[in-house]
């Protein structure tokens, strides 16, 4: 059996910038190799935030919305995540920001970035980077968000 050997760098690198037919292959081929679920492993070797994370990665819908019909969806998201985060102060709910930045495609992520920085004067980019510093969530949807 082979060890999963999570590095959590390739991982983001990878699953933060495919597609959602590319996340579907990456699962089809995980199992074809591997023998076992990318999920069931994800399961086993993370915990917490971090698994929250990777598993929204692997099963978020990466919707395709029209942007320019979806502005009040991304009012909504862009609220709700400065509340989820700087209107909170130090404490965070990640939860708020990994269901809502892994469950779209990359043109609303950007929407939303470019709407965040209009209403509060910093990207969403650079409030996750404030609210998640330097650690694997951070890094993870701040590439979402720029891809």
């Amino acid at each position: 059996r082979k060890s999963f050997n999570k590095d959590e760098r390739a991982m983001i690198q990878i699953l933060a910038h495919a597609s959602k037919d590319e996340v579907e292959h990456i699962k089809e081929t995980y199992l074809r190799i591997r023998h076992r679920t990318l999920e069931s492993d994800i399961l086993k070797e993370f915990s917490g935030k971090e698994r929250k994370f990777f598993l929204g990665l692997i099963n978020a819908p990466r919707s395709h919305v029209d942007v320019a019909a979806a502005q009040d969806f991304i009012d909504r998201d862009v609220k709700e995540l400065y509340i989820a985060g700087p209107g909170r102060g130090w404490s965070s709910d990640i939860s708020a920001f990994i269901k809502i930045i892994t469950k779209h495609d990359n043109e609303y992520l950007t929407a939303l970035n470019v709407a965040y920085g209009r209403k509060y004067g910093d990207s969403l980019v650079r409030a996750v980077e404030k609210q998640f510093s330097n650690n694997v969530l951070g890094k993870g949807m701040g590439a979402m968000i720029l891809d």
